[in-house]
């Protein structure tokens, strides 16, 4: 089981009903229609570019890398090993990566969701190069949350529902450098499905209040018969 652990800092303010989670079982708990997605398995020590304006494409979402200049850079998988790439081992398979951060020019990693926009959204971060580093996470239209990435192997864990729906969500390192690391996306909507039974607490709050309704019912008719 991977270690995941997470620190950040809100740049803005959150859109209405936002929340941020930092840990994935508390976020799955909180969303429903999860679609999730890793990078499966490829040579260790090798390298797959996309460094087209396609990207990496699947059903439900598309991967592409660019920077914040707009010029064209790689969005990449990789699998590491202890002899080539260290830097991309993290022990669970092949993993994201962007280009590096080189003086003004950032490079971003763009999800974007095909099947429509969504409310809630969630992926492992990591930096690799420089670590700790610092990654931006920004979904459209919403704020920037500042993510400190942790040590090999600890994966941190960004997570986030929002009433306000996004089509993509921006990833971009900011440390000089260091590349962003993401595996195991995850999006869907913003909600826990209804539990099929009251929960006791609600029920004895409800059967509470109707036991209090009867009794301010009953003293008023005392009240009426004594007037």
């Amino acid at each position: 089981m991977r270690a995941l652990s997470l620190s950040m800092i809100l740049l803005s303010s959150l859109p209405a009903n936002a929340g941020l989670f930092t840990d994935r079982p508390t976020w799955m708990a909180s969303v429903t229609g999860l679609t999730s997605y890793d990078f499966g398995v490829q040579t260790p020590g090798t390298q797959t570019n996309y460094n087209n304006s396609t990207g990496l494409v699947q059903a439900a979402f598309t991967i592409v890398g660019f920077n914040t200049q707009g010029n064209g850079y790689n969005f990449s998988t990789v699998q590491g090993n202890a002899g080539n790439n260290p830097f991309y081992d993290w022990g669970t398979g092949a993993i994201g990566r962007s280009d590096t951060v080189f003086n003004t020019f950032k490079p971003v990693i763009r999800i974007t969701f095909t099947g429509g926009p969504k409310t809630a959204f969630g992926i492992d971060l990591a930096t690799a190069g420089v670590s700790p580093g610092v990654i931006f996470v920004t979904p459209q239209g919403g704020s920037t949350t500042s993510v400190t990435t942790q040590l090999n192997p600890t994966w941190t864990f960004y997570g986030i529902t929002s009433a306000t729906a996004f089509s993509y969500v921006d990833i971009i390192p900011q440390t000089h450098d260091a590349f962003a690391l993401i595996d195991s996306l995850a999006f869907g909507s913003e909600g826990a499905p209804p539990s099929e039974t009251p929960e006791v607490s609600t029920m004895l709050s409800v059967a509470a209040g109707l036991a209090l309704l009867a009794s301010c019912g009953k003293k008023y008719q005392v009240g009426l018969q004594a007037s």
